[in-house]
């Protein structure tokens, strides 16, 4: 048997420029923290390949102290193997930092834009052949591995690909899922798409060949939002048939969330308070949780919601983002037939009002509220 680790797009020293300097600084030890768990739960496990399926560093410009830090923790766990596919956000170019990296000898980065192959015995007396390619650029408008077939199907045969099977204009070495089923190899561990399919429908197949994205290790915005790590497997072949299980390790140092509320109906703060509270449950780990809440729904006039109060409802977040789209809860047909200034200031924003936009029409909505507030004389 052999057991085997697969992540992809780590993203290293990733610049977080959204962020303040302190939570930046935070989110990067926490990427690379997540790795070094990821490492260790391998070895744990007594894996014998660690594969890195791409983008392993957010640019072609690794900072000399993460470099560093990456070939020591290679080095350090040295009975398990690394195997390295430089992907379209740290290609393996002509200046690449990849040419200075002080590689130990049990890390493997591909180099050629053409599939290449390793050898390896897993700790069993498993038979492995190891196949990847990396990107030379940022681009790579074809399928390394297309049309290729293992030299000894007999063994175990991995392909270790940065690649697309879902945007053929990308030109992100973009392969579809029958060309895949014609390669043959055994199992090809695919990196470059960050939100992958749920855990239990995360390996697929197509033909005898299984493949997976395992997804971005760690999530870095609201695009990457929930548990992030990665995918271990356990391979075995016999007649050349191949056994494959696997289960999602999740291994995030930081969780981004997204969650929703309706509070329609609420007439003050302690109501839209009492409508979210439930979603308390969602944040596991609050000081390691960075979450947006969006607020929906039509509300009392003169429902103040306040940032603080709702925060306080989930902990002590890492960071939090309130999008409030509610709206204020007015009789419209009387403010549309009314002939006074406040009927005229309601007709001018209709158009808003009815906007598709969801930013737009909730802009309008609070400009309604302070105008009539204000004719009100209740500013």
């Amino acid at each position: 048997m052999a057991k085997i680790f697969h992540c992809a797009d780590l993203h290293l020293d990733s610049p977080f420029s959204g962020q303040s300097a302190e939570r930046s600084l935070l989110l990067r030890r926490g990427v690379f923290d997540t790795f070094k768990r990821a490492v260790e739960r391998a070895y744990a496990e007594r894996c014998d390949l660690f594969i890195i399926a791409g983008d392993m560093f957010d640019s072609e410009f690794a900072s000399p102290a993460t470099l560093e830090a990456v070939m020591s923790l290679f080095e350090s766990h040295g009975k398990m193997v690394f195997a390295v596919s430089p992907g379209n956000h740290d290609p393996y170019s002509q200046n690449s930092f990849w040419k200075r990296a002080k590689l130990p000898q049990n890390a493997h980065v591909f180099s050629s834009d053409r599939l290449t192959k390793f050898s390896m015995l897993s700790a069993e007396g498993e038979k492995l052949s190891v196949y990847g390619y990396a990107f030379t650029s940022s681009t790579l408008d074809r399928s390394p591995f297309a049309a290729q077939t293992p030299k000894d199907p007999g063994i175990i045969n991995i392909v270790c690909a940065h690649a697309d099977i879902y945007n053929p204009l990308a030109k992100n070495a973009f392969i579809t899922p029958a060309e895949i089923a014609k390669t043959g190899f055994d199992y090809i561990a695919l990196g470059h798409i960050h939100n992958p399919p749920p855990p239990a429908e995360q390996v697929q197949r197509a033909g005898t060949t299984h493949y997976a994205y395992s997804g971005a290790l760690a999530g870095r915005g609201f695009d990457e939002c929930g548990e992030r790590g990665g995918l271990l497997l356990e391979m075995k072949k016999i007649d050349s048939e191949l056994s494959l299980s696997y289960s999602f390790i999740s291994l995030s140092e930081y969780i981004f969330l997204n969650l929703a509320a309706d509070v329609t109906g609420a007439a003050d703060i302690n109501d839209v308070l009492a409508k979210i509270s439930p979603l308390s449950v969602s944040v596991r780990n609050p000081q390691k949780t960075a979450l947006r809440l969006t607020l929906t729904g039509d509300t009392a006039p003169g429902c103040r919601i306040g940032g603080n109060s709702i925060a306080e409802t989930f902990g002590p977040l890492f960071s939090f983002e309130l999008q409030d789209f509610t709206a204020p809860l007015f009789d419209a047909d009387a403010l549309r037939n009314d002939k006074t200034i406040r009927g005229a200031f309601f007709r001018a924003l209709l158009p808003k009002l009815e906007s598709d936009d969801l930013k737009t029409r909730a802009a309008a909505r609070e400009a309604l509220e302070y105008g009539l507030r204000a004719l009100a004389g209740n500013l």
